[in-house]
């Protein structure tokens, strides 16, 4: 008689592969964690670009985004996963432009590499998005098109 232990069986059972899914809660854990550090303290750039309120907006876009998308991993919950990407997305979109603001305005500095890393983060959030689009709740079950 074979005893199955749970905490084995519940990881084997992760909707995305334990190692995927693993990857993306640290990524995610890692943007919340961002976004959170910015909601006491918003970057100066940010707040110098656009304002205290839409630093603080941004921020909250990140913590929002990040706990969503690493809450959902587990659990195969692709439309929330979906939500938060966005959030995570459209933060990403706000903090490439205002790099590139500040590059243009400023010309003070190099923040070219910023802009490269922030630009390679959002296109692989769009990756993700793009993969798990056609799901609704569960990896098996397709969106009728």
């Amino acid at each position: 008689m074979q005893v199955r232990d749970p905490v084995t069986g519940w990881w084997r059972s992760v909707a995305d592969g334990w190692l995927t899914a693993a990857l993306l809660v640290a990524v995610y854990a890692a943007l919340a964690a961002g976004g959170v550090c910015c909601l006491p303290c918003p970057p100066g750039a940010l707040v110098n670009s656009t304002s205290y309120w839409f630093s603080l907006a941004w921020g909250l876009m990140l913590a929002v985004g990040g706990v969503t998308g690493a809450v959902s991993v587990f659990g195969g919950w692709w439309w929330l996963e979906k939500a938060g990407l966005c959030l995570l997305v459209g933060g990403g979109l706000v903090y490439g432009a205002v790099l590139v603001d500040f590059q243009i305005e400023d010309g003070v500095g190099n923040r070219w590499p910023q802009v490269a890393v922030t630009v390679a983060l959002v296109v692989l959030l769009v990756i993700r998005f793009l993969r798990i689009r056609r799901y609704r709740i569960d990896p098996e079950v397709l969106v009728e098109s």
